[in-house]
């Protein structure tokens, strides 16, 4: 939780080998070009909001069933 960043949370080895892809991709265009916002960092980027919403939506319904039964 570095800088007030969310923990990552990976549900299985498909979503793994997905993260360590695109994090690998994004960290390779950064070093050819430094100075630039591309396609791999993106692609890196809205995956990760995705992950955050999904996560989200559990807590948040995980939380909402346990009100209703009380």
């Amino acid at each position: 939780m570095y800088n007030l960043y969310p923990p990552i949370f990976i549900r299985n080895e498909t979503e793994k080998i997905e993260y360590i892809s695109t994090l690998s991709d994004s960290f390779y265009s950064l070093q050819i070009n430094p100075n630039s916002w591309n396609e791999s960092i993106n692609n890196f980027f809205l995956q990760e909001i995705n992950r955050l919403r999904e996560n989200s939506l559990l807590i948040y319904n995980s939380v909402k069933k346990l009100g209703e039964k009380r």
